[in-house]
Formats: structure tokens, C-alpha cells, sequence
């Protein structure tokens, strides 16, 4: 392993074709590509030293299943599997993604270059977790238990069960992290989160364009509430965001995938999640514009609701500026093209 993860993901990659060519059990070839890709993984977070945030998730799926919990939950009526876990104080959100690595992948990628660029602020931290759907016999932590309940879902619900599940697993975004009792807390719902278009679509004028939202909060918030929420959006924060978004190339940055956090100063602050399509990978005329709320179409992309933010139209500020100026072009591109390559993506 000590050629780099370059000559590892390259000698997975040799192994899986002769796996595919050979005349294995499906048992045994669903293990070994779990052992490679096991492997894979291993080099990779050497490779790749994890922030703080990043490694406080992993705690949580390690942690003791008697010192946690874990609750399913659907946050909207396309929804992919969610779950909320959570041990010692601490929460994350865990997404499935599929049998394929790419989503999770990407949505790794973009939290570390949003780290790397001092942008973190207005990004879930998140991290790539593949899950093998092997039933734990006793199972003893938080990713045991959410393994058997994948597991579970899969037995009632699909024909078959795929023998890895990639997932996302995202740091907890909550809505009134300060206990207010402000507007932060007529927007959380009864799991302490809110995005951007529940808020939305739980005021008054809200429900006239969708009065079958599944996912209302605690309390409906008025129509003044929204605005009073668009007014207090932070524009250092706003900032940040659009440029995030500009420099990933993101084509998801609808209201559902952006969460609203109170900050200690009273406004609110607009943090992207799910950010799964990102990185381009398509030609700008191969792209086809979205208005529907679920969109599976490979080219499909939203328009980003922080360019429709009433702070967008301002001008840039000097410190955002001075920030920008700071960054080394070259490196940058090196960063996104070992991520990039490495992800096969």
C-alpha cells in the first residue's frame, strides 16, 4: 500500500475484473468486492486526514447502541431511507444512497473542498459510508443497529437485498440550536430540523401551492415569518454559498436541500446537504432544466434558490474578496482533480 491510493484503487479495480470473469459463487464474489472496497477505504482515510466534524459522525455509528438511538423517518414524500441517530448529545442523518458509490462520494468530496476553501460554514459536514448488509448477530453499536434495520426494510419492502448499501451520513443541521423561542422555533419541526422549502410550504400562502407537504412543523409559521426569515438570512453566509455553488458546478441547490440555522446574532444562516450533484460531468447544452420536485433524468438540474435570495444582487464584500484572492488556483485544481479521479467520476 505504500505506492499510494492510486496503485490500491487500480489493483481493486484489476481484481474485480478477474472476480467478474471467474466462475465464483455470488456469495463469494459479493465479499470479496466488500474486502476490496474495505480496503479501498482504509488508504483512503490515511490519505485523507478527516476534520473534527467528520470524525464526530463516526463516533456516533461507533458509539454503544445502549448509549444511542435511532429513529427512520421519510423528511419528504421523495425521500430516499433517512435516519436520525444519535449518542452522547451528539446527531447525525444518515441517507442511502444505493448499491453505487458515486453519490456518496461526491457528497464527501464536496464538504472537503468546502473545508479546504474556509466554506465549511454553510455545508453539513459528511462522509461517505458503505454499509454491508450482513445481518449482525448481536449487533453491538449504532451502525449495527442501522445495518439490521436497512436489512429489515429490504425484506418487506424490495425483491432482494443488495449486498452493500452506500450511504451519506451527514452531521445533524439544527434549526434553533440556542433553544430560543423565536421564529428558530416556530420553524423546527418535531425533529429539530427545518429546510428551506417546509418553511415555505407550512405558511399560509405555502399550503395554497401544496397543501399535501408531509412534512408541516410543530407550528405554522405566518406569511410574515417567512419574510422576516428571508430578511434575517445572513449575507456572509449567503455569500459563501453561491460561491460554493459556482465553484462545485452544483445543479441541486433547491429549498429542500438547503437548512436553516438561527445563529447566536439572531439571523439565519443557509446550509446546502445532499449535495450529490456537483462536480459537472456534463456539457453545459446536454443539460435540461427542472421544475419538478423529483427528477431522476441523468442531465436534469435545478436553478439554485440562493441566486433567488434578495441578498444575491448585492455586490460581493471586500472580506469575501480578499478571501478569494487568497486562494491558489493550481491548488485547488489539484485538489478537485485527485478527487475527481479517484472517485472515477
Amino acid at each position: 500500500m505504500s505506492g499510494g491510493i492510486q496503485d490500491v484503487t487500480d489493483e481493486c479495480e484489476r481484481q474485480l475484473q478477474w472476480l467478474e470473469g471467474g466462475s465464483w459463487e455470488p456469495k463469494d464474489a459479493d465479499k470479496l468486492r466488500e474486502v476490496l472496497y474495505r480496503m479501498q477505504e482504509e488508504v483512503r482515510k490515511r490519505d485523507w486526514k478527516e476534520g473534527v466534524e467528520q470524525e464526530r459522525i463516526r463516533n456516533i455509528l461507533k458509539a454503544p447502541v445502549e448509549h444511542g438511538s435511532l429513529v427512520m423517518v421519510q423528511p419528504h414524500r421523495n425521500s430516499a431511507l433517512v435516519a436520525i441517530v444519535e449518542a452522547r448529545g451528539d446527531k447525525a442523518v444518515v441517507k442511502c444512497r444505493g448499491e453505487y458509490v458515486d453519490k456518496s462520494r461526491r457528497e464527501e468530496a464536496h464538504y472537503k473542498l468546502a473545508r479546504e476553501l474556509g466554506l465549511s460554514d454553510v455545508v453539513a459536514p459528511c462522509i461517505s459510508l458503505p454499509l454491508s448488509l450482513t445481518n449482525p448477530s448481536h449487533p453491538t453499536t449504532i451502525e449495527d443497529a442501522l445495518v439490521q434495520s436497512l436489512i429489515a426494510h429490504y425484506q418487506t419492502e424490495e425483491e432482494s437485498i443488495p449486498p452493500v448499501e452506500y450511504c451519506s451520513a451527514e452531521a445533524f443541521i439544527s434549526c434553533n440550536p440556542w433553544g430560543t423561542k423565536g421564529l428558530a422555533a416556530t420553524l423546527a419541526n418535531d425533529k429539530g430540523f427545518c429546510d428551506l422549502q417546509s418553511a415555505f410550504l407550512s405558511t399560509p400562502l405555502g399550503r395554497l401551492y401544496d397543501d399535501e407537504h408531509t412534512l408541516l412543523l410543530q407550528s405554522s409559521p405566518s406569511d410574515y415569518d417567512f419574510i422576516q426569515l428571508i430578511e434575517r438570512a445572513s449575507q456572509e453566509h449567503l455569500e459563501q454559498l453561491v460561491l460554493l455553488n459556482i465553484i462545485t458546478l452544483q445543479r441541486d441547490g433547491t429549498p429542500v436541500n438547503v437548512m436553516l440555522q438561527e445563529l447566536m446574532c439572531g439571523g439565519f444562516k443557509l446550509m446546502a446537504i445532499d449535495n450529490t450533484r456537483t462536480f459537472g460531468g456534463l456539457e453545459e447544452d446536454k443539460l435540461e432544466i427542472s421544475v419538478e420536485e423529483d427528477d431522476s433524468r441523468h442531465a436534469s438540474y435545478w436553478y439554485p434558490c440562493s441566486l433567488g435570495m434578495p441578498g444575491a444582487v448585492k455586490q460581493v464584500s471586500e472580506a469575501m474578496r480578499a478571501r478569494v484572492a487568497g486562494w491558489d488556483p493550481a491548488a485547488v485544481e489539484a485538489f478537485l482533480l485527485r478527487h475527481l479521479t479517484y472517485n472515477n467520476m
